[in-house]
C-alpha cells in the first residue's frame, strides 16, 4: 500500500477518534460541567502515568525489532511476557497506595484505574506490535474502535445516571473492544520466550523507555501540576482547550506511525537517500493542519469554545498557546522518529531526557506564578527548544533539509484562508452556526489555495489517489 495512501487511513482512524472525544467531551462539559470533566481528565493523567513503568520502552522496542523481520514471534512472546510482569508490579503499587491517590483525584476510583491500566496497555501494546508487522493500515482502526465504543458507553451509562463511574466504565468497554479487534488482526503464535529476544528488546527498550514519558509529559505534564495549583473546573477548560489543539496535530501523528517502519527498513538496507525523502516529507506535512488550525484559532476559537458551555471561552488564549506548542512539537516529533528508526535510539533518549526535566521544572515555575498560562507557556516553550535540540542532532547522521519553501507555501495559503473567514466574521456576524460554515469555507479556501500553488501537494494527492484521475 502506498505511503500517503496508509497515512490517509491512519488519519482517518484519528479523525474517528477525535470525533468521538469531542463528542464525550461536549456531552460531559454541558451536562456534568467543568468539575467533573476536570476530575476524569485527573483520572486518565494519571493513568497515563502509570503506563510508562509499565512500559519502560517495551512496545517501542518490540515495533522496532518486528519491523526489521527478525524472529517475530520470539520477539512478541518475549515483549508480552515483560509487558505482563511489569503492569502486574505497577498494578499492586497502586492498589496500596490507593488511599492518597482517591485524596489527590477526589474520588474513590483506584480499583476502577487498575482495571483501565491494563486495558489501555494491553491495546497499546497489540497496536505496536501490528505497526512493527507493518499493518498500520489495520492498527489504525484500534483508536476509532476504542473511542468510538468509548463515547457510546460513556454517554449511554452517564445518561443512565452513573456520572464519573459511568465515564470510566465506558473507558474499559471501548479498550476492550479494541483489544479485540487488535487480536483479529495480529499475527501471533505464542513460543517460548528466548534470552536472545530479551537482549533484542531491551538493547533498544534502554534508550526508548524515556520517549513515553517525553510524550506523556508534554501530553499531560501541565495537567497534573494543575491539579495541586488549581481548581478541578479550570482543568476541565484547560483541558478543553488541549484536545481542540490536539485535533489540528492528527495529521502529523499519522505520517509518523506510517513512515517509522518504512524509514527503517530503508535505514537497515543502507538507503540513506530514501532515508532522507521519507524525512523531508515527514517534514512538508508536519504542519499541513497546524498552521491553518493556528490561523483558525486567532480567528474563531473563542466561538468553537463556547460550544461546550459559557465557562469556556476563558480558555481562548491558553488555546493559542497551545495550538503554537503543538505545531512545534509535530516536527520534533517527526525529527525523533527518524532518529529512533535510524537506529540512533541514543539521540532521541538525550533529546527525551532533556525535554522532561525541563518541563517539568518550566511547569512548577510558571504554574505556581501565573497559573494555567503557565502551564502552556511552559509546554510550548519546551517543545519548541527540544525540536532545534534534535534537528542538530539529526544532522550528525543526516543531512536532512527543512522543505522551507512547501511550508512558505502552507502558511500563504492560511494566510488567505484567514483573509476569507475574517472577511465573513465581520461581514456575516459570529453566530455559531455562522462561524461553522466559515471553518468549512475557510478550510476549502485553504486546500484550494495550496493545490493552486504547490505542485507539490498536486503531486502527493495524484500519487495517493486509488486509480483516479486529478486535472492540473
Amino acid at each position: 500500500m502506498k505511503r500517503g495512501q496508509t497515512s490517509a487511513i491512519h488519519f482517518f482512524g484519528q479523525v474517528v477518534t477525535s470525533i468521538a472525544g469531542f463528542a464525550v467531551n461536549l456531552y460531559v462539559a454541558r451536562v456534568l460541567g467543568a468539575s467533573v470533566l476536570g476530575t476524569y481528565a485527573l483520572v486518565i493523567s494519571v493513568i497515563a502515568w502509570a503506563t510508562l513503568p509499565s512500559q519502560l520502552g517495551i512496545n517501542h522496542a518490540v515495533k522496532k525489532r518486528l519491523s526489521e523481520a527478525t524472529d517475530r514471534y520470539s520477539v512478541l512472546s518475549t515483549g508480552m511476557l515483560m509487558q505482563a510482569l511489569l503492569v502486574s508490579v505497577v498494578s499492586l503499587i497502586l492498589l496500596l497506595f490507593s488511599e492518597e491517590i482517591n485524596e489527590y483525584l477526589g474520588a474513590p476510583v483506584v480499583d476502577i484505574l487498575v482495571v483501565m491500566l491494563f486495558v489501555s496497555l494491553s491495546v497499546q501494546f497489540v497496536n505496536s506490535a501490528l505497526d512493527g508487522q507493518k499493518k498500520v493500515h489495520l492498527s489504525s482502526f484500534l483508536p476509532p474502535i476504542w473511542w468510538g465504543g468509548r463515547a457510546v458507553f460513556q454517554i449511554g451509562l452517564a445518561i443512565a445516571g452513573f456520572g464519573l463511574v459511568g465515564l470510566l466504565w465506558g473507558y474499559v468497554i471501548g479498550g476492550t473492544l479494541a483489544l479485540a479487534a487488535g487480536l483479529y488482526f495480529l499475527s501471533i503464535k505464542f513460543v517460548r520466550p528466548t534470552k536472545e529476544s530479551f537482549d533484542s528488546i531491551v538493547s533498544f527498550a534502554k534508550y526508548s523507555w524515556l520517549a513515553p514519558i517525553k510524550n506523556r509529559s508534554f501530553l499531560s505534564m501541565d495537567t497534573i501540576v494543575l491539579g495541586v495549583f488549581v481548581a478541578n473546573e479550570l482543568i476541565g477548560v484547560y483541558e478543553i482547550a488541549w484536545n481542540i489543539a490536539s485535533l489540528f496535530a492528527i495529521f502529523g501523528a499519522s505520517i509518523s506511525a506510517t513512515l517509522f517502519p518504512e524509514i527503517s527498513s530503508l535505514s537497515a538496507k543502507g538507503r540513506d537517500d530514501q532515508v532522507r525523502d521519507a524525512i523531508s516529507a515527514s517534514f512538508s506535512y508536519a504542519g499541513l493542519f497546524l498552521i491553518p488550525g493556528l490561523v483558525g484559532s486567532v480567528l474563531v476559537g473563542d466561538k468553537i469554545l463556547s460550544i461546550y458551555g459559557p465557562e469556556f471561552p476563558i480558555g481562548y488564549e491558553v488555546l493559542l498557546i497551545l495550538v503554537f506548542a503543538r505545531l512545534f512539537y509535530a516536527f520534533e516529533m517527526q525529527i525523533t522518529n527518524a532518529l529512533d528508526a535510524i537506529n540512533h535510539p541514543e539521540q532521541t533518549y538525550k533529546v527525551n531526557i532533556f525535554f522532561v526535566c525541563f518541563n517539568f521544572i518550566l511547569n512548577i515555575v510558571l504554574i505556581s506564578q501565573h497559573g494555567w498560562y503557565g502551564a502552556a507557556i511552559a509546554t510550548a516553550l519546551s517543545a519548541t527548544v527540544s525540536t532545534g535540540i534534535s534537528y542538530w542532532l539529526l544532522q550528525r547522521y543526516l543531512s536532512v533539509q527543512i522543505p522551507a519553501l512547501e511550508l512558505t507555501r502552507q502558511t500563504l495559503a492560511a494566510g488567505v484562508m484567514g483573509i476569507v473567514v475574517l472577511v465573513g466574521r465581520e461581514t456575516v456576524g459570529s453566530s455559531l452556526v455562522v462561524v461553522f460554515v466559515l471553518v468549512f469555507i475557510g478550510a476549502g479556501t485553504y486546500f484550494a489555495t495550496l493545490w493552486a500553488i504547490s505542485a507539490q501537494f498536486r503531486k502527493t494527492v495524484r500519487d495517493n489517489l486509488p486509480s483516479v484521475n486529478v486535472g492540473a
